[in-house]
């Protein structure tokens, strides 16, 4: 979870995790927003499918 303008460093965050855990990306990822665009501190939830490698 975390602003908006921060999505792309949690993206590539979120490879680096997946890849030493033993997954890979199975597909393409979700953002699910959980504020408002203009709230003082705006939520994105970011989801990816996996599968083992």
């Amino acid at each position: 979870l975390g602003p908006y303008d921060e999505v792309a460093p949690a993206i590539e965050k979120l490879h680096q995790f997946v890849r030493a855990a033993g997954y890979e990306i199975a597909g393409y990822h979700e953002e699910e927003y959980l504020s408002r665009p203009d709230a003082r501190a705006p939520k994105t939830m970011i989801r990816y499918q996996v599968k083992k490698v």
